[in-house]
């Protein structure tokens, strides 16, 4: 195989798995797009992978190279090459980006079940790769409950760490660690801001909403009100949206004058007729109209069109410059399917957010949105729906038929998916 073309090889796993990343970081993509990408990755980095002793050099630096450089090896079917591979996983999981964080994504992706207790070997060896690694452990579904939920009770344990392990057990050990999870919100602990991490808090307080736990919903009480409406209050916000908790809905409507197209989305998660009122009343706003617009598609699964802005100038409309929602548009799903399903009960995704619907929806979307659906799918089901939002789509694809084979149809699946 000729160097040139290993190279170029290289060259597009790289730029593909960095267009991967900034897809997964928007608020909605089509999976079907994100498919598509993920096949030509997996080729590119196929193609490195067996002609590795052509493109050694320098250790790479830069996230593309990285990324290539690991997800390569750990593709070998030369078992040095893997070894190699896991050792520089123990030293590149410990640093910040570029490396740290192209290092995570290798490893999320391209780790066979074969390097699994290899992995595990680290994970026991290097504390400060620990947090990378039990995401990779998460998407693959590597049973390491027990190592850590004793882990989580040490009183070393940083909130790096915390906020990890508390995610992976709420991905797969769901309610059987609420008592885990207690330990994070008791009262003592939230009853002052700040005193413990908020990405730690967050995380536990949604396990114990998974465990139907009532001093997980008190503590989310107690934070958002002493947090008031301000930016550090929106990931709790999210919680209550995802709860469905209609008692939380003012902070909301409130936070929506701060900061419009965050509690935007929030309003599209709650999904209930007076969220959408709000989000429809934004759509005609100067304020965002572009996030209330997508706001709409995560709740309606209707796409608006665009109508030039128009002023009035004496009694005629003018022109004034760019584009607006059709709100019209917008209107006629509102006194239509909305007003109908709102009677039958929470919308999302065009459709009434049962746990059938909630499973298609995971299916068809990819993006921020998708961990927003899976978190409301263990909440509403008291069940982790085992999928990672940064895994293959192939993979959740299986995995969701898996679940919707247990589940009856009660909703309409045919909501168009969003994308940025």
């Amino acid at each position: 195989m000729h160097v040139p073309l290993v190279r170029d090889h290289g060259s597009a796993a790289g730029a593909t798995a960095r267009q991967r990343n900034q897809w997964l970081a928007s608020t909605a993509v089509e999976a079907g797009l994100l498919d598509g990408l993920e096949r030509r990755l997996r080729v590119h980095v196929y193609v490195v992978s067996r002609a590795l002793d052509l493109t050694d050099g320098d250790e790479p630096e830069q996230y593309e190279d990285v990324f290539v450089w690991l997800a390569a090896r750990l593709s070998s079917l030369d078992d040095r090459r893997k070894e190699e591979a896991v050792r520089s996983l123990g030293q590149w999981l410990q640093e910040d980006a570029p490396r740290g964080e192209a290092a995570a994504c290798a490893a999320l992706l391209f780790a066979g079940p074969d390097l699994l207790k290899p992995l595990e070997q680290l994970y026991e060896d290097i504390p400060g790769a620990r947090p990378a690694l039990l995401d990779v452990f998460s998407a693959h579904g590597h049973d390491v409950t027990a190592q850590v939920v004793t882990e989580s009770g040490r009183p070393d344990a940083t909130p790096d760490f915390l906020a990890a392990a508390l995610k992976y057990l709420c991905r797969h050990a769901g309610a059987r660690a609420v008592d885990v999870y207690r330990t994070i919100y008791q009262p003592d602990a939230v009853s002052e801001p700040g005193q413990v991490d908020p990405d730690v808090l967050a995380a536990a307080i949604v396990g114990g909403l998974m465990a139907g736990d009532g001093a997980a919903r008190a503590a989310l009480h107690m934070v958002i009100r002493s947090c008031g409406d301000t930016g550090t209050c929106e990931p709790f916000l999210r919680i209550a949206a995802l709860a469905g908790d209609l008692s939380l809905y003012p902070h909301v409507q409130a936070y929506a004058q701060a900061a419009p197209a965050a509690a935007y989305r929030l309003m599209a998660l709650y999904g209930h007729p007076e969220a959408a009122e709000d989000l429809f009343e934004g759509l005609s706003s100067m304020r965002e109209p572009a996030a209330a617009a997508e706001a709409w598609c995560m709740l309606s699964g209707q796409r608006l069109g665009h109508r030039p802005r128009l002023r009035l100038v004496g009694n005629d409309a003018v022109q004034s410059g760019g584009d607006a929602p059709d709100v019209e548009q917008a209107g006629r799903w509102l006194e239509d399917a909305g007003r109908r399903l709102a009677s039958e009960g929470r919308v999302f995704g065009g459709a009434v957010a049962s746990p059938a619907h909630l499973h298609r929806l995971a299916e068809l979307w990819a993006g921020q949105v998708l961990e927003d659906i899976l978190d409301m799918i263990a909440i509403v089901t008291r069940t982790p729906a085992g999928i990672h939002p940064a895994g293959w789509v192939e993979e959740r694809r299986r995995v969701v038929a898996r679940l919707s084979a247990d589940l009856p149809r009660t909703a309409s699946t045919d909501a168009a998916p969003a994308h940025a």
